[in-house]
């Protein structure tokens, strides 16, 4: 094997000019596949069989209203002043409707409801707003999050006189992994390493070189065979990590 792979590099560093426009024909009909025919990832997690799973899908079954994720506004009134006062509460009644009536949402609570306990903070200064939606965190569109936060934002200005509305919860929450400047720092990190190591801006720069056009291919037929099969979202951060480690690496 090691002398196939010498042979393998000898031929491809004479032919560096004809291996070099290949690995770039390839990235692009990679990329174009990608384009023309990916169809986005998933974000949908399942551990069929798991406990947590079957938990779920149990709850979805018999009491779905509550199976989806859920969004808090949280109402802050300044240091003084209490979040269960007459203008707080007839403010967060007159919304309640509202937000029932935005897209996904399933039931909301008031936390000055009799039946509510708990749903405001013990110095009185925030009180917690439920609003349970119907689908999961994968589900959620857009239209959704803009409603609510349009919501919260026409309460604070109902309330006024300082008080805040914050808008938070699993619904808004990001997790899933997506690529960030954080990467683009690594890679001039390794650069860094490699120019200190190597002592040649041409030693330090083709192993970056190659990691970064096999990541670029790879990611590109992740997306590409998205039109095949479900891919997880996470797959294409998954292969830009392994790829600029083991590219860098070796």
């Amino acid at each position: 094997m090691s002398s196939f792979l010498y042979r393998l590099g000898r031929l491809a560093a004479r032919g560096r000019v004809l291996v070099t426009a290949l690995w770039l024909v390839v990235l692009c009909v990679s990329g174009g596949a990608a384009l023309l025919f990916g169809q986005g990832t998933d974000d949908t997690f399942a551990i069929p069989g798991s406990e947590s799973q079957e938990a779920l899908d149990h709850l979805g079954r018999v009491f779905p209203q509550v199976s989806g994720t859920s969004a808090q506004l949280v109402v802050l009134v300044p240091e003084g002043q209490r979040a269960d006062s007459a203008v707080v509460r007839d403010s967060v009644s007159a919304v309640v409707p509202e937000l029932t009536g935005a897209p996904q949402v399933s039931t909301v609570v008031d936390p000055f409801d009799p039946a509510v306990h708990d749903a405001v903070s013990k110095d009185g200064r925030a009180a917690l707003v439920t609003v349970q939606l119907d689908v999961g965190l994968a589900d959620i569109q857009p239209s959704t999050r803009t409603a609510l936060a349009g919501i919260a934002q026409d309460l604070e200005n109902r309330i006024g006189h300082g008080t805040e509305v914050l808008t938070g919860g699993d619904a808004f929450s990001d997790k899933v992994p997506k690529l960030s400047p954080t990467e683009g720092i690594g890679l001039v990190i390794a650069l860094v390493v490699l120019l200190m190591v190597f002592g040649s801006f041409i030693a330090a720069g083709m192993p970056l070189l190659t990691a970064i056009l096999g990541v670029g291919v790879s990611v590109a037929l992740v997306y590409a065979a998205t039109s095949v099969a479900t891919v997880s979202s996470t797959a294409p951060m998954l292969a830009v990590m392994l790829g600029l480690a083991v590219g860098i690496d070796y």
